[in-house]
């Protein structure tokens, strides 16, 4: 799996505890962008994610960088939620790098090993239309990239981590079809893509 002839990642990538941990471990409700303004983000060596349930742990792992990273300024791709495009991500993300976007999980998602995603069993969900703009989502995932596919399809399609450790898809990233010519994207992960500027 490539990065895409069109994507790159910035000089700096430093990976950040993943936001459920923030929510869940210190009943905190906010927008991560707002959270990483007010109190900053531990990394995500401090505390990894472990793929079970346990008690949170009040200290962070042994030897990580205590340092909390903090925004400048946190906002929608687009001004507001539904207003992004395909174009305006993949200028976020050439221009800041990796950035929060949200989408529909559904069951056959947990299975995915590798190879583009599409959701592959609508009419059986019982859902009319699985690119809806409005659906609403269930899932924040990390975009960090796009791409198209090297096979005589040429299938265009985003690079996404997700939260649910390295054995995972594609050593912890899936990819997901790009651009579909209804609004939304492919279950829903092009409407409320969210950047953050960091402190650097």
């Amino acid at each position: 799996m490539g990065w895409g002839a069109e994507a790159r990642l910035p000089s700096f990538l430093i990976l950040l505890t993943p936001l459920l941990f923030l929510l869940f471990c210190f009943r905190v409700v906010q927008i991560g962008g707002k959270y990483a303004r007010d109190f900053g983000m531990a990394e995500e060596a401090c505390y990894p994610y472990t793929a079970q349930d346990s008690s949170c742990a009040p200290s962070p792992a042994a030897g990580c960088n205590p340092r909390r990273w903090k925004s400048l300024q946190y906002y929608y791709v687009g001004g507001y939620k539904w207003q992004a495009t395909e174009q305006l991500m993949k200028e976020e993300l050439m221009a800041n790098g990796p950035m929060a976007v949200s989408m529909f999980v559904f069951d056959d998602f947990h299975a995915y090993a590798g190879g583009v995603y599409t959701h592959s069993f609508t009419e059986a969900a019982g859902l009319e239309d699985q690119n809806n703009k409005f659906m609403q989502t269930n899932h924040a995932v990390l975009m960090v990239g796009w791409g198209v596919t090297d096979d005589a399809n040429q299938t265009p399609y985003w690079i996404v981590k997700n939260s649910w450790g390295p054995t995972w898809g594609e050593s912890g990233y899936f990819r997901i079809l790009r651009g579909l010519p209804e609004p939304g994207g492919e279950c829903a992960i092009e409407t409320t893509p969210f950047s953050a500027i960091p402190i650097v």
